[in-house]
């Protein structure tokens, strides 16, 4: 979050009282010029209810699809923050903000409708965070997954050429020469085998955006994991936590090799 935590979340508060419809995240964000990551603000003040999903976007994910309403609760709120606002800042200076993360099957053929009403309300959903992540990355994303596929693309896509990305994986494929070819993304090959004996491989599933927004879950960047099966992991905005995934980043290349076409 940012250096006063309690600010993105006025900000936002602000923004939905001052409009009378309801407003989508892109708007949200350029109305608050909030340039970090706002999904766990949104997730937060949708917990507490103080906003609420006023319609959806079926072709789109759950936070970015959804448009936003303030509640009364949310303006009894926004009142209280404004006439007792360094008291609740000192409080909010403290908070390790964190959410679960998942991917589940979202076609109706597979999951009843209901069921997916019901799932659609906890956490944030993998792809509708990586989105944003890579929209809003400055300088540096860390991904670290033993199976890539080409539905890392779009993703990648939506980060700045001007941002450095390193990809961690087990074996080379079309899809990581293809990245490979970009002046931003590097990929590096951890995998050590003897004799045709395999000694040691990446396992790990990490995502680490600027050294502070950290994903650290079940899920591979591969079809199935994204879009099939049941995943799980935890966000977390911790500058703490993203040292020590990037220290472990660099380690696990000086074990590994380049891929080099």
């Amino acid at each position: 979050m940012e250096k006063d935590n309690i600010e993105p979340i006025i900000r936002i508060l602000l923004a939905l009282d001052g409009k009378r419809r309801p407003m989508k995240l892109d708007e949200i964000k350029e109305a608050t010029r909030i340039t970090d990551p706002i999904s766990l603000y949104i997730l937060w003040l949708l917990e507490m209810g103080f906003i609420k999903e006023e319609r959806r976007s079926e072709e789109e994910y759950a936070i970015i699809g959804s448009a936003w309403k303030i509640t009364s609760e949310g303006h009894a709120f926004l009142k209280f923050i404004k006439a007792h606002r360094e008291a609740f800042s000192g409080i909010a200076q403290s908070m390790r903000p964190f959410s679960l993360v998942l991917t589940y099957p979202r076609s109706r053929e597979l999951i009843p409708e209901d069921k997916l009403g019901k799932l659609s309300g906890i956490g944030i959903y993998f792809q509708d965070l990586l989105t944003e992540l890579f929209r809003s990355a400055q300088k540096e994303i860390l991904i670290a997954s033993p199976y890539i596929e080409q539905v890392i693309l779009p993703f990648i896509e939506q980060a700045s050429k001007n941002v450095r990305i390193g990809i961690m994986t087990n074996e080379r494929n079309a899809v990581l020469e293809r990245l490979t070819k970009r002046e931003n993304v590097e990929v590096f090959l951890l995998q050590k085998k003897k004799e045709n004996r395999q000694l040691y491989q990446i396992h790990s599933k990490f995502i680490c955006v600027d050294g502070r927004y950290c994903i650290v879950g079940s899920m591979n960047l591969n079809e199935r994991s994204m879009y099939y099966n049941f995943e799980t992991g935890i966000f977390v905005e911790d500058e703490n936590l993203g040292e020590h995934l990037r220290r472990l980043f660099e380690i696990m290349i000086e074990l590994s090799r380049p891929l080099i076409l």
